[in-house]
Order: C-alpha cells, then sequence, then structure tokens
C-alpha cells in the first residue's frame, strides 16, 4: 500500500517537474531553483521507475509521508511566477 501511495506522490512531482516548471523557465531563473527541480524531478523519476526496473523495495512511512507532503505543496501552491520586470 505504501508503495503505491510512493508511486502516486512520485508521478504528481514527476508530471509537474516535466511538464509544468522546467518548460516555464526562463533566463531569470537562479541556478539553485533548477537543480532543485532538476533533482526533484529525477528522484521522482528514480521513485516510479523502480519498481518497473525490478527494484521492490518498500517505503518506509516516513519516506512516504516526505513524498506526499512534496506532491501536496506542489499540486495545491496558490503563488502565480512574477517576471522580472512587472511591476507588483
Amino acid at each position: 500500500m505504501l508503495l503505491a501511495i510512493s508511486c502516486f506522490a512520485a508521478l504528481v512531482i514527476l508530471i509537474r517537474g516535466l511538464f509544468s516548471t522546467i518548460n516555464q523557465m526562463g533566463r531569470q531563473t537562479s541556478h539553485g531553483i533548477r537543480f532543485a527541480w532538476i533533482a526533484m524531478t529525477t528522484g521522482a523519476a528514480g521513485v516510479l521507475f523502480g519498481p518497473l526496473c525490478g527494484r521492490l523495495h518498500s517505503p518506509s512511512i516516513w519516506e512516504t509521508a516526505l513524498l506526499v507532503g512534496i506532491a501536496c505543496h506542489i499540486a495545491f501552491e496558490r503563488r502565480r511566477p512574477v517576471s522580472i520586470g512587472e511591476a507588483s
């Protein structure tokens, strides 16, 4: 059960990272933000494709809670990106 929840949370992170966030980065995006999103998306791909490659590691409750927390934060954040030249 924890493996299914963990894989679903990783799928949410992977979809958001690949199709939304990384594609919208521009020149003004800092390198730290770029690295964080690339690392998070790659880690989510590793969690998701691990069972498909024969690695049937059952995650602990704490690993699952961390993934679900990150996925919920990513899925439900309400801040809109502000470009550098836009007035507040």
